[in-house]
């Protein structure tokens, strides 16, 4: 397997806010004003929308942060009244810019560490090359593709070249509610020959851990 590229990483840090707020309050305007400037974001809460925070959360778009020697880019963040939604190229630099952001809350405006550790949910996007199709995880696809083309050739179409479209795998929509995100699915890279065996996927993941995934899963293809 060859990576390609990570598309998507989010981590909702999911811990109880009453735990973590400053005993003495929080000037809410001035708080996002520093992040903005931490954080350079394109799109933020103004003074207009401080009314509508305990309802909706505060949400920051499109940002950057320079950790770890790196350029980080910050797809957005949201503080709710549950938890922090951080939202990045991967996971990895998810964490990172989660760490860096609740250790300056703390330092600076007096936020405080939660009694009990936070529970992380992971989703992650990636684009990778196969050495071989998806469509052998499927079996029976060829003879699922012979019987289809067969339908198409009784009513007067050609016959197509068929491939998988997408293999996902979900939980229980009934019992598995949000935020936990429980979908992991795989398929062909839009814009892309069916070919070249290259896929993009999702997962309930960490970026490094839904990698290993998939070099697991291309070795059922050999």
């Amino acid at each position: 397997m060859k990576f390609i590229t990570a598309t998507f990483g989010q981590v909702l840090y999911q811990m109880p806010m009453d735990e973590i707020r400053p005993p003495s309050g929080i000037d809410n305007l001035a708080a996002i004003q520093a992040v903005v400037a931490r954080y350079r974001f394109a799109e933020f809460p103004t003074q207009n929308d401080l009314k509508d925070i305990p309802g909706k959360g505060i949400i920051f778009k499109i940002g950057a942060a320079h950790l770890d020697g790196l350029p980080r880019e910050i797809a957005s963040l949201g503080i709710y009244n549950d938890g922090i939604l951080v939202t990045a190229v991967n996971t990895d630099n998810a964490e990172l810019i989660f760490t860096d952001l609740f250790g300056w809350a703390i330092e600076t405006f007096g936020f405080r560490n939660p009694l009990s550790p936070p529970r992380r949910s992971y989703s992650s996007q990636v684009v990778v090359d196969f050495d071989a199709s998806i469509d052998d995880l499927v079996t029976g696809f060829s003879k699922i593709a012979d019987l289809l083309n067969g339908g198409l050739v009784k009513c007067g179409a050609a016959e197509f070249d068929l491939h998988v479209a997408r293999l996902a795998i979900s939980a229980d929509p009934h019992v598995v509610r949000f935020p936990a995100q429980s979908s992991f699915y795989i398929e062909p890279r839009g814009g892309v020959p069916v070919g070249r065996h290259r896929y993009f996927s999702g997962a309930p993941l960490p970026t490094p851990l839904h990698l290993e995934l998939l070099e697991q899963i291309e070795r059922l293809l050999t």
